[in-house]
């Protein structure tokens, strides 16, 4: 009877059959485990796929590593949803002292059902859970400034990850664009105007993983402005010293330049010359100080714009729209032409 068998009752040599039931010969399937880590506190919710979970007096019970008690970690089936032949959730117990588990090591994943033990195809493997650090801890209003979180174990659960930023009532969220196992990257949205997240305020960031909670530092929005620069011109040889000021410019990564764009008046210049990067020699967040490189003589006279660009590519911010100028630096006439031999000569 590979499907229903009938069912008969020997009684003084008599047998009887059941005319109402038949009995089913069924083996329970386990397809899938979903996910296959989690922390090591426990907690997890695994959903388990399969077939043939409601023989006899259905699941009884699932864990990792053994059924045997003390051996492995019991995974307690939910009741909301309640166990179906098709699958039940259950939630993991934490790794204890004593059992064969071990943080790190897959370990198999293991359902009872009417008293027989069913190895799923998929082990299970405990992970430490770990938020470290997080950088930079300042950047833009103006724009996303990407942010890294390191760690361990940042993939525990289904790998599912949000970034919180600022109490939970705020709503405001880091955009999650990379996940491995020890780092978390987001982009920081931007703020436009009237909007309610604080400004040089250090803002708490919270990374869920596995629905639960951790700390992994602050973040502070800054603005980014200017108030003066100096000089405004400079000699087509280099090495003049140019001093900017505002505010903001430690936001971000700490990635910083200082570059000479055209300003469309010379459209032959703008072509041909090449204005390389004032060469930074310092800065702060306040004071900026960088060092002009040489040109050739024949792109001098042609202004450019000042502009800064600070954390990332892209995120630029003019400083002054009236011009940089390069003057050409050139010995029209030497007066006198000898002098003593011991110096002096003027």
């Amino acid at each position: 009877c590979p499907v229903a068998c009938d069912v008969s009752v020997v009684l003084d040599e008599e047998r009887y059959f059941s005319t109402i039931d038949q009995f089913t010969y069924q083996t329970p399937t386990i397809i899938s485990i979903s996910p296959t880590s989690g922390r090591s506190e426990g907690g997890t919710r695994v959903s388990v796929v399969g077939s043939g979970f409601d023989i006899a007096y259905g699941v009884e019970g699932a864990f990792v590593g053994s059924s045997i008690a003390g051996l492995g970690a019991p995974c307690t089936v939910e009741s909301d949803p309640p166990p179906s032949a098709d699958g039940f959730e259950c939630s993991t117990s934490s790794v204890t002292s004593g059992s064969l588990l071990h943080v790190g090591v897959s370990s198999f994943f293991i359902v009872v059902v009417d008293t027989h033990d069913f190895i799923a195809p998929d082990n299970f493997t405990y992970i430490d859970v770990s938020v470290d650090s997080l950088y930079p801890t300042s950047g833009s209003t103006l724009y996303g400034t990407t942010v890294t979180i390191s760690g361990g174990g940042l993939t525990a659960g289904d790998g599912g990850v949000t970034v919180r930023v600022g109490p939970s009532d705020l709503g405001h969220f880091c955009t999650v664009t990379d996940v491995t196992d020890e780092a978390i990257v987001c982009t920081m949205p931007s703020l436009g105007v009237g909007s309610d997240v604080p400004i040089d305020e250090a803002l708490l960031v919270e990374v869920n993983i596995d629905d639960v909670w951790y700390e992994a530092g602050s973040f502070t929005y800054r603005t980014v402005s200017f108030s003066s620069l100096s000089p405004m011109s400079a000699s087509s040889l280099g090495g003049q010293l140019v001093t900017i000021e505002g505010a903001g410019f430690a936001s971000g990564r700490g990635l910083l330049r200082v570059v000479f764009d055209p300003l469309g008046h010379d459209r032959l210049s703008d072509a041909i010359c090449i204005y390389p990067d004032c060469s930074i020699t310092s800065w702060n967040d306040e004071r900026i100080e960088c060092e002009t490189q040489s040109i050739p003589s024949f792109c001098a006279g042609v202004s450019r714009r000042v502009v800064v660009e600070i954390d990332d590519p892209g995120s630029t911010f003019p400083v002054d729209d009236s011009g940089f100028g390069f003057f050409e630096t050139y010995i029209d006439t030497l007066d006198p032409r000898s002098g003593r031999a011991e110096g002096g000569t003027s």
